[in-house]
């Protein structure tokens, strides 16, 4: 996969900043996450080149940041029984909620615990 990234030069003009492949993604085995770009709530200088997605994967952006992500999901191997893919779908979602709960204040966790699961089985 190939990204760009542009920006801006010191004349104001529009100018290529990052041009290669996603510096973070997971399961690509498996299709597939691709941090395309990420920001964290601060000003965005368009004349640097920072990598913003040269940090942890985490499922959701910084307070007052945003998150711009690719998926890739490959068919589903013939033969893999529906109750593997199951469980391999909550397996990944608790890793994902692990860390993205690190990421909270004790108010935020209280919050998420209370809340019913989203997502129960799939379809």
């Amino acid at each position: 996969m190939r990204r760009i990234i542009t920006g801006h030069n010191n004349e104001g003009k529009s100018v290529i900043k990052i041009d290669g492949p996603p510096l973070r993604s997971v399961g690509e085995d498996v299709g597939g996450l691709f941090e395309i770009w990420n920001t964290d709530g601060n000003p965005i200088d368009s004349l640097d080149a920072i990598d913003r997605t040269d940090t942890e994967i985490i499922l959701s952006p910084s307070p007052g940041g945003s998150k711009f992500r690719y998926f890739k999901i490959n068919p589903t191997p013939e033969g893999v029984p529906r109750d593997v893919l199951e469980e391999l779908a909550a397996q990944a979602f608790k890793r994902a909620l692990v860390r993205s709960m690190k990421e909270l204040t004790p108010l935020d966790t209280r919050q998420c615990i209370k809340q019913k699961p989203l997502i129960t089985s799939f379809s």
